[in-house]
């Protein structure tokens, strides 16, 4: 699909450029034209959120599913694909405003990844520490001398050529954050990078993406380091769906934790995660086999039931490795080639949730025979698309 990108206007062109030199330069390109963003990065980030909260005092990475059933649904509902211009199919107005939320976060990250050369896994939510204030802004990436920070918007509009009153009240409200004293007093060092993207759907063109300069003070850390940890983050939120108490789990948030507390986390280079006898952990057979996955077993993860839908979240068993084998140059550069690939999906669940899958008259859906008969799990198969994402993320979704 392609986005429009274009500067807000003539002062806003002029503060990028004055303000970040680099940035500008990247953004100039593609300035006036449409930027080309896979379909599958889009989708999800249009239906995940990637957050963090912290129970109990202490700090929790994740996935966050329970949007996922309703950002799909809202994409499915409003939306549509012609060609590669993503419209707005919906024949009233649109008043729900998390669906304009949907759209502004992934046009705004779609567009920002494309440029940058980001994954999704480089915008996750990180609980480092109070001091990174991370989360002001809405998205924070690093490349390898500076930090990105996007201030990303949306809005359904009946032209998306044209300003409407939504898209200036947007413009506003970026803007206007960087001028509040006590939202500025949080931080003690300049930003690398912040770029504000609103994005604009409507009826008949290629969405619109207007770039504003919302320029603000930022912490002091690592912009690589920040980067790794960032990205193990996302992978450790992926493995704890699969696996959540395995040795992959857990040796992972002790190296993600070991990383953030030592200066010179480069000692760890190319140290594996290790099991309890001090060998490299493996993805065995066993492993592979006890959880949801595709029938070449290239794709491991689990299933869940939302709202009358199955669900499946998944990632590449040789990514897998990569995390494990810990070297953080090919971490830093993991990139994946998008796809949607009609697959069958072999699934289990528990087996409390046996009437929802027997009941369905869904033909894509078909239970397969018990493998013994005290087992907690039932089994089924699922045919299904299969959504890949740059980051290596796999989710597919059938309805019940």
């Amino acid at each position: 699909m392609k986005i429009k990108v274009d500067f807000y206007d003539k002062e806003q062109k002029e503060l990028i450029e004055k303000n970040f030199p680099k940035d500008f330069e990247l953004f100039k390109k593609n300035d006036g034209n449409h930027v080309d963003v896979s379909l599958e990065d889009f989708k999800t980030y249009a239906y995940f959120r990637h957050q963090f909260k912290k129970p109990n005092g202490k700090h929790q990475t994740f996935l966050d599913l329970i949007p996922l059933a309703k950002n799909w649904g809202h994409y499915d509902t409003y939306f549509e694909l012609q060609g590669d211009k993503f419209v707005n199919i919906y024949p009233e107005r649109i008043e729900a405003a998390d669906v304009s939320e949907m759209i502004g976060v992934a046009g705004g990250l779609a567009v920002a990844s494309a440029i940058y050369g980001l994954t999704q896994a480089d915008w996750t939510k990180i609980p480092i520490t109070t001091a990174h204030k991370d989360f002001d802004f809405s998205h924070i990436s690093c490349i390898t001398d500076r930090f990105i920070n996007i201030e990303a918007k949306g809005s359904i509009a009946d032209d998306n050529s044209v300003k409407e009153s939504s898209v200036s009240n947007l413009k506003a409200n970026i803007l206007k954050k960087k001028k509040d004293d006590g939202f500025k007093r949080k931080y003690n060092y300049k930003r690398d990078s912040c770029i504000g993207i609103i994005t604009v759907a409507d009826k008949t063109k290629n969405l619109q993406s207007w770039l504003v300069d919302p320029t603000i003070d930022d912490f002091d850390s690592s912009p690589e380091k920040t980067k790794l940890i960032k990205r193990l983050y996302f992978y450790h939120s992926i493995f704890r769906l699969i696996s959540k108490r395995s040795y992959l789990s857990i040796t992972l948030a002790n190296r993600i934790k070991t990383i953030e507390l030592i200066s010179d986390y480069k000692k760890l280079d190319n140290i594996p995660l290790l099991d309890y006898s001090f060998d490299k952990i493996q993805i065995n057979e066993s492993f592979i086999n006890a959880r949801s996955r595709t029938y070449d077993k290239k794709i491991i993860g689990s299933t869940f039931l939302i709202d009358k839908s199955i669900y499946f979240v998944g990632i590449e068993t040789d990514l897998i490795n990569s995390i494990i084998n810990q070297n953080f140059d090919d971490i830093l550069s993991l990139k994946t080639k998008p796809s949607t690939e009609l697959v069958t999906l072999f699934c289990k669940i528990s087996k409390r949730r046996e009437q929802d899958i027997t009941s369905s008259e869904n033909s894509k859906i078909k239970l397969k025979k018990q493998q013994n008969k005290g087992e907690n799990y039932i089994y089924f198969d699922v045919e299904t698309d299969l959504i890949k994402n740059s980051s290596g993320l796999c989710i597919a979704r059938q309805k019940l």
